[in-house]
């Protein structure tokens, strides 16, 4: 289908089953949002679509791939996983309480930015943010949250590394970059992460002290 015959039948209800037209229509907008609008390389689709066909054994690789471009396209989302749970794991404080969530945002958005919103819509935004990463695997438990470590497929490793390596990150920038945060790695774990695909002969990579030569081929996962 193309895009526009896509957005039809979710609008239409043939794809999306919601009884309510503005229902769909706001689901549309998210998905569009997360995976299409911002007009990805084709391989990045082909990746979502081979996941979503996978076996039911190793869906979990389409939900990590979901949780990555959902993360990347909220900067909310993005800036609390890859700084405050990121810190708060790293230094072994493992609960997290919906009021850290819009405290969080006030801290890094300013209040100009977010305190217009009433307590309701602050409550409503932080409760969805932490339910999504629960479901995403970043959290546990249902009204107390707690961080668990996601786990990362090879091949999601590999498909963010592409992501890093078309956007211009080289060399260091490339391991030290927040996205791997998404997964609460820290730049060593990245190095370990990379020299596995490296073995597997998905990419090249090589490290010497701070010198970083890595090397990927064109194409997906």
């Amino acid at each position: 289908m193309t895009l526009a015959t896509v957005k039809e039948a979710c609008l239409r209800g043939n794809i999306l089953k919601n009884s309510a037209r503005n229902t769909r229509g706001r689901i549309w907008d998210a998905i569009n949002w997360r995976f299409f609008s911002w007009q990805p390389p084709s391989w990045v689709l082909e990746d979502l679509q081979t996941a979503a066909l996978d076996s039911p054994h190793r869906s979990e690789r389409f939900k990590e791939l979901a949780y990555l471009h959902y993360a990347r396209r909220d900067r909310l989302t993005f800036a609390f996983v890859t700084e405050r749970l990121f810190e708060s794991w790293h230094a072994r404080v493992h609960a997290v309480r919906r009021d850290e969530v819009w405290r969080f945002a006030v801290e890094t958005f300013g209040f100009e930015a977010v305190g217009r919103f009433r307590e309701s819509t602050r409550k409503k935004i932080a409760s969805n943010l932490l339910s999504a990463l629960r479901d995403f695997g970043i959290l546990s438990g249902a009204r107390h949250k707690t961080i668990q470590p996601p786990h990362l497929d090879p091949a999601v490793a590999l498909h963010l590394c592409r992501l890093l390596y078309e956007e211009g990150y080289r060399g260091r920038p490339l391991i030290e970059a927040f996205d791997w945060r998404l997964f609460l790695l820290m730049p060593h774990d990245v190095t370990s992460v990379l020299g596995a695909l490296a073995k597997r002969g998905s990419l090249r990579f090589e490290q010497a002290g701070r010198t970083v030569i890595l090397e990927l081929e064109e194409g997906g996962a």
